[in-house]
């Protein structure tokens, strides 16, 4: 009798172990194909990748902060790619005091609350995809060309980029359309879509992913994640977490 029990319970054991493993995988695989919200990298370190905890709290080039839930006050329309002049005491404006453009390496480094990922794809030439927005016109990047792009994946559900929207509605008040696309692409149900941009507002395009975009738009870890795409149609720059109005325009006019 004991020489059974010996036998059974190593088998006891051995099922046991192989339903927890399963158990793991299937709740991984019900969360594959869904990217995660970046809001527990920001609770978690404030200052998000690559960004020392020492630049915590700077603000530069204009860089409104991103836990605020609207940008505050109103914005005139601004142009993207205006000189920049100092003006003179008579009106007018002195070329030998133009401003410098910032340097997208600074604005990078002074990010507090999101990240530069994925630099293995600047400079090179962004590949084409075409989607449907909630409406049923479809859109193509190419479309695009001649203009800076901003192409944002984000979700409802996702607290960072609800956080994010008022921000991209006050930069499609501030910059022109025929300056700046903003393209905002998620997975989620048409229905829950349209409710939440009805609800909020929502003034820039807004589009449905179809599950075939082009590396490197699908291959995003965690939203929101904004990709840059300067008037020639290559990539600026890739980042992951909630931008401020202020860190977008510096990113925009960044050289």
């Amino acid at each position: 009798m004991a020489g059974k029990n010996n036998k059974v319970r190593p088998a006891l054991a051995i099922a046991a172990i192989a339903i927890v493993v399963f158990l793991i995988w299937a709740v991984a695989s019900s969360k594959r194909g869904r990217p995660q919200s970046t809001e527990h990298l920001q609770q978690q370190n404030p200052a998000h990748s690559k960004v020392s905890r020492k630049n915590l709290g700077r603000r530069q080039y204009g860089q409104e902060s991103s836990t605020e839930t609207k940008p505050q006050g109103t914005y005139p329309k601004e142009t993207l790619h205006q000189d920049y002049y100092a003006s003179s005491g008579s009106g007018k404006t002195d070329q030998s005091q133009r401003q410098r453009r910032p340097q997208l390496t600074d604005v990078i480094r002074s990010a507090t609350r999101w990240g530069a990922i994925l630099d293995q794809f600047y400079n090179q030439k962004a590949p084409n995809f075409t989607l449907t927005d909630i409406d049923g016109k479809r859109h193509s990047l190419s479309d695009y060309r001649g203009k800076s792009v901003m192409v944002v994946w984000w979700a409802t559900w996702c607290k960072p980029c609800v956080m994010e929207v008022p921000h991209l509605i006050a930069l499609r008040n501030t910059i022109s359309e025929d300056e700046l696309a903003i393209l905002a692409i998620t997975r989620e149900n048409p229905r829950i879509v349209r409710a939440f941009v009805d609800s909020r507002k929502i003034n820039y395009t807004v589009l449905l992913d179809s599950g075939k975009l082009p590396i490197p738009f699908n291959i995003v870890r965690s939203i929101p994640s904004s990709f840059f795409v300067t008037r020639d149609g290559r990539i600026k720059v890739i980042t992951e977490g909630s931008l401020s109005l202020g860190d977008m325009k510096a990113l925009l006019r960044a050289e």
